[in-house]
């Protein structure tokens, strides 16, 4: 598996066959989970700062 390529995008990522699909699907999953997680917390900051 070469590093340099592009991250792909989920579609692509369903395309892999075997091991790479099974390994890279819930690290994929897990990721997006963190980065809404932080853009609620982001969100949740801006509004209470909106409202004072």
């Amino acid at each position: 598996m070469s590093l340099g390529k592009p991250m792909k995008k989920p579609e692509e990522l369903l395309e892999w066959g075997g091991t790479k699909k099974d390994s890279t699907l819930p690290a994929f999953s897990r990721h997006m989970m963190q980065v809404s997680k932080i853009n609620l917390t982001i969100s949740m900051t801006l509004n209470r700062y909106s409202r004072a």
